[in-house]
């Protein structure tokens, strides 16, 4: 039997950035500390990575948190308009997207005809609808974190 591999220290840091953004989303207002606690990561991977976020503008330090004997925590949310994802729905028929921000809250939807189901129709279509959330939307491409 052969020895597992190594983690590759990029992949393993995307790994706990996913982990703290998942912690972030799923808990709302929390602190470093309650990250660290939740997750098992060390407190200085999540200074580490948070810092990494804000600087990214993916999170917001929000408000102080309530102190519980020392310097009273600084709590962490998602930026709504950090980063906008546009998701695609393909029927038959129809091609349904919307844009929405990191909270998942919609920015703007639309149904666009697919008269034809060719391949190169129905890619035309993604496209013409990513171009026309983003446009309405107000997102520029740099801005636009994924398609789904």
């Amino acid at each position: 039997m052969s020895p597992a591999p190594l983690g590759n220290r990029d992949l393993m840091r995307a790994h706990n950035r996913s982990i703290i953004l998942n912690a972030i989303k799923s808990h709302g207002d929390i602190s470093r500390a309650e990250i660290a606690r939740l997750t098992g990561l060390s407190p200085a991977t999540v200074s580490a990575i948070t810092a990494e976020l804000i600087a990214e503008n993916l999170v917001l330090e929000h408000a102080e948190g309530d102190s519980s004997g020392g310097r009273p925590p600084i709590l962490l949310r998602l930026n709504p308009s950090g980063g906008f994802v546009v998701g695609i729905k393909v029927t038959e028929q129809h091609l349904i997207g919307a844009l929405t921000d990191l909270t998942a809250a919609v920015i703007t939807k639309q149904v666009f005809d697919l008269p034809n189901h060719t391949l190169e129709d129905v890619l035309e279509g993604i496209i013409n609808i990513v171009t026309r959330l983003t446009h309405i939307g107000g997102v520029r491409k740099k801005q636009l974190l994924g398609v789904g």
